[in-house]
């Protein structure tokens, strides 16, 4: 912030050039039946029961409260750890932009000059050590990250070590959040509908992750008439004072928040008739083929100019991440998944239109038994995986192995007949099924979920070795190549054979006469 140098709102607010927004199609009349709002008590309506949605959703004093304990008891562990590093534990994500609730797992940056502990192994064994529970390390990603859960507070955590882009990338959403009474709202009730119907898994359900939900929404609100929000890092441009360069990479944005409340007031849309316009907007009226989201820049960019409509680098939803304009944010989302996402879309501006109820819109998402494939997109089925390129099904499976260290081969070999015929434990029978050549979202996120709970199935047959059994025992004289046997060994032999007992036949077993009648029926009846 720079509050010692306020700036007025709209009026005297430095304004940078016009955003190189992508040219406008001719629009096409409006397809017949669709509805392009709702009645005014319609808006009123939804707008209450957004309202009291949010009430449900926003996070108690005591939530917030024990997030800033588990930060706090963090620091401490590696102040115990390493009196004399520097090492610094910040809170970012949605628990320090606003758009938390109770329920949300915390996101943690770590900021040291010690190079010792950008290894995420050495801060995960640190806090194992002091009580930390479910820890494991991705460290094959693109930013390492360390996940674990404190059983004292009850909080899952994701912390990364050393990435403070994404302090800034906190810093810029809560400006933005903090600007208009009405964003905080809208993000929250649509991030609650992504969750309610599973859009909003990147890792693992290959849809698309919080952070880019959060950059369509915002600049959708970027682009009302009047604007609900406004560019922020293009205001930054002209105010050499708020430069930011971190590692290269440009974070500059206006941040003091305090002149630019009040920047929407001109717009008069209320939270139903957003969040109705929203839905229409990308069910109907964004351009997929062509456009990009670019909050960067305030509106949308071609495809063609940015080389991402051909190639590798080709997506059907395309997302300009804000600091860093070369990477997508919607690659995780393939041709299936946004062709799911878009069916979504539908579905949601069809029950705002129709019957103009929230609580529908947000209804469970439960995947059909038997989804039908082949066209039919609402069904939302993971993708085939003869589908997936290689390289997704490579980083798939690296990603599971840093996961589970003790999968690192498709099936566990036995060391012994004992152990071959012995019930396998949990984690052979995950690897058993999960054949990693074959690994996709679903599978990973069934091993990882039900691993615990897996049942432990009757051992297979031992395959045929080619080892000869050993021949049992014999009185006779082992042979040496080259060397006949000595006459004190024959003589030995001999005499051995002669003292031998013979040994008895075995004595029939009695068989009662009841017994042998009851066997001739049996076989009778056969």
């Amino acid at each position: 912030m720079n509050p010692s140098n306020p700036i007025p709102p709209h009026s005297s607010a430095p304004q940078a050039d016009p955003p190189a927004r992508a040219p406008e199609k001719k629009k096409k009349p409006a397809r017949k039946g669709l509805r392009q709002r709702l009645s005014r008590e319609e808006e009123e309506s939804l707008t209450l029961d957004m309202l009291a949605l949010f009430e449900t959703l926003r996070p108690t004093p005591e939530s917030i409260e024990l997030r800033h304990r588990f930060v706090q008891k963090l620091q401490n562990i590696v102040e115990v750890e390493w009196p004399d590093k520097y090492i610094k534990v910040h809170l970012f994500g949605s628990s320090a932009n606003l758009l938390s609730t109770s329920t949300s797992d915390v996101d943690i940056c770590i900021l040291t000059d010690w190079d010792d502990l950008t290894n995420v192994h050495v801060l995960a064994a640190c806090m194992r050590k002091h009580g930390m529970r479910r820890v494991y390390c991705i460290a094959g990603a693109k930013v390492p990250i360390v996940k674990m859960w404190d059983p004292e507070l009850k909080l899952a955590c994701d912390i990364n070590i050393n990435h403070p882009i994404s302090l800034r990338n906190t810093e810029m959403i809560r400006t933005y959040v903090a600007i208009d009474p009405r964003v905080r709202l809208l993000v929250m009730i649509i991030k609650y509908w992504t969750k309610r119907r599973v859009l909003n898994d990147a890792g693992v359900g290959g849809t698309l992750s919080t952070y880019t939900w959060v950059n369509m929404i915002l600049n959708f609100l970027q682009m009302r008439n009047p604007p609900v929000l406004p560019n922020l890092q293009s205001m930054a441009k002209d105010r050499p004072d708020m430069l930011a360069i971190i590692d290269g990479v440009d974070t500059s944005f206006y941040d003091d928040f305090h002149s630019l409340i009040g920047f929407g007031d001109k717009n008069k849309e209320t939270l139903g008739g957003l969040l109705f316009g929203f839905f229409k907007y990308f069910a109907h009226e964004f351009d997929y083929d062509r456009h990009v989201v670019s909050l960067r820049e305030g509106g949308h960019l071609l495809k063609t100019d940015k080389g991402w409509h051909t190639g590798k680098l080709f997506r059907v939803l395309c997302v300009e991440e804000p600091f860093s304009p070369d990477r997508n944010l919607g690659n995780s989302a393939d041709e299936w998944s946004i062709e799911g996402i878009r069916e979504e879309f539908k579905r949601a501006y069809d029950i705002l239109a129709k019957k103009n109820d929230l609580k529908l819109m947000c209804q469970r998402y439960t995947f059909t038994t038997k989804p039908q494939q082949g066209g039919d997109a609402k069904d939302r089925v993971p993708k085939a995986n003869h589908d997936r390129t290689a390289l997704e099904l490579s980083e798939m499976r690296k990603t599971f192995k840093q996961h589970f260290p003790e999968l690192r081969s498709e099936r566990p070999v036995a060391k012994s007949a004992e152990k071959e015929n012995a019930p396998p434990n949990k984690w052979q029978l995950a690897g058993e099924r999960l054949k990693l050549d074959d690994l996709n979202g679903a599978t990973f996120a069934k091993i990882v979920r039900h691993a615990n709970n897996t049942v432990a199935r009757p051992s297979e047959q031992p395959k045929p070795t080619n080892h000869k059994p050993r021949p049992p025992a014999s009185s006779k004289p082992r042979k040496v190549p080259g060397k006949p046997p000595s006459q004190d060994v024959l003589r030995k032999s001999e005499e051995a054979k002669r003292t031998a007992k013979p040994s008895r036949p075995s004595k029939p077993r009695n068989v009662s006469k009841k017994s042998k009648e009851a066997s001739e029926v049996l076989l009778a009846e056969r």
